[in-house]
């Protein structure tokens, strides 16, 4: 019961909106929740250790034991990562009190990035979502990103060989170039 808990709490903090439309994506924030995040790049064990730390976050604001949590969760998940990944990206990165809390964008563009933004559960397709997921874990994406968490238009690297702290990096910096804050 308590990870049933603890995958809601993971779909609110990347909720901007009230629970009914989030709900329209359940079916794919669920797969991701089930699917394992199974490290293909060495230097991505940060990443599976930053999902796991979420654990120890929610179980502090539930009052209940990471230890608790962990019995029923063997493993750490894709929903995990991404949602600790935005997290991370907003609070170590990306911060800016004039514009509020913006996890939910970087989560949702992380999303869209996999191919998998209208995978809402009207179009909801196991098959496509499983192909995209797989297509991320085994890095066989586009050197540019697309196909990843980050898609990098102007990518000089190819996405596939780099850490994905690297490719957020890279993604935030063309974003920040874009929006003419930085040159």
């Amino acid at each position: 019961m308590t990870d049933d808990v603890y995958y809601r709490w993971l779909c609110e903090s990347v909720s901007n909106a009230p629970r009914s439309e989030h709900e329209s994506y359940s079916k794919l924030l669920k797969r991701l929740f089930d699917r394992e995040f199974v490290i293909s790049f060495s230097r991505d064990i940060d990443r599976l250790n930053d999902g796991l730390q979420l654990r120890s976050i929610f179980a502090a604001e539930a009052g209940i034991t990471r230890e608790e949590l962990n019995s029923t969760l063997e493993y750490c998940r894709i929903l995990e990562v991404m949602i600790a990944l935005a997290r991370r990206c907003e609070t170590s990165i990306m911060f800016n009190n004039e514009v509020g809390d913006r996890t939910g964008q970087w989560f949702w563009g992380m999303i869209s990035s996999l191919g998998l933004g209208r995978m809402n559960n009207i179009d909801f397709n196991v098959d496509y979502v499983d192909g995209c997921i797989d297509a991320f874990l085994h890095r066989h994406y586009k050197p540019n990103g697309e196909g990843g968490l980050f898609t990098v238009m102007s990518a000089t690297n190819d996405m596939t060989k780099i850490s994905i702290w690297r490719q957020m990096n890279l993604y935030l910096n063309e974003l920040l170039i874009d929006e003419g804050v930085i040159e």
